[in-house]
């Protein structure tokens, strides 16, 4: 069975507390915050990877977001099965506790 997991960023922080699922329904205990969905894999370390992600190898930095066209996660335009299947990446970041990573990516 598939794990369904959230995060939040408060906008000082990350927490994996204060969010829950209800009826179907996601709720979150912080008044301004961003939800981040588990994407269901992991990077070479064991570390669950998340929605707004950056995951790196020795040549690569990826950002992972979810494709309403596709219905998947992806780095770009590929899958994100694909990019993680060589088993050689790594969470190294996100778009919010990192945002000199956004720069880098422009």
């Amino acid at each position: 069975m598939r794990e369904i997991k959230f995060r939040v960023w408060t906008g000082r922080r990350m927490s994996g507390y204060g969010v829950a699922l209800s009826n179907g329904s996601i709720y979150s205990t912080h008044d301004s915050e961003i939800l981040m969905q588990y994407t269901g894999f992991d990077d070479i370390d064991g570390k669950p990877i998340y929605e707004s992600d950056y995951i790196s190898n020795y040549l690569f930095r990826l950002r992972v977001d979810w494709d309403e066209g596709s219905g998947q996660w992806v780095t770009g335009e590929s899958p994100l099965w694909h990019a993680i299947d060589d088993g050689t990446y790594r969470v190294t970041g996100n778009v919010h506790e990192n945002p000199e990573l956004l720069k880098k990516e422009a």
